[in-house]
C-alpha cells in the first residue's frame, strides 16, 4: 500500500482479515490527519471483503468524508455496481 495525505493505493488481492486491517489502519491514519476526502485506488484485487465495504460506508455516511474509489478489475467494478455502491463510493473504472 502506498499513501499520500489523502490517497491510498492498494496493491495485491484483498482477501484476508489482515488485508482489511492493514487498509483500515492506513485509512484511519489518513483520517486522523484531518483529510475531508479520500482517493482509494484498488489496482489488483478482484474482490473486496464485506468488512472493508462496511468500513468505507461508515467513513462516507457517519464521518461525512468523500471517497473516490478507483478500481481496475471489471469484476470488482461490477460487484460494487450490483451492490448499488457505485454512487455512494463514487466508484470509477480505470
Amino acid at each position: 500500500m502506498l499513501t499520500s495525505d489523502s490517497e491510498l493505493t492498494v496493491t495485491g488481492h484483498i482477501k484476508t482479515i489482515d488485508d482489511y486491517l492493514k487498509i483500515k489502519g492506513s485509512l484511519s491514519s489518513l483520517l486522523e490527519k484531518g483529510t475531508n476526502s479520500l482517493s482509494i485506488k484498488v489496482v489488483d484485487s478482484v474482490s473486496m471483503p464485506s468488512s472493508l465495504i462496511g468500513y468505507l460506508l461508515k467513513i462516507v455516511l457517519e464521518n461525512q468524508i468523500g471517497i473516490k474509489l478507483f478500481v481496475k478489475d471489471e469484476r470488482l467494478f461490477t460487484l460494487l455496481e450490483t451492490l448499488n455502491l457505485k454512487d455512494v463510493l463514487k466508484v470509477k473504472k480505470v
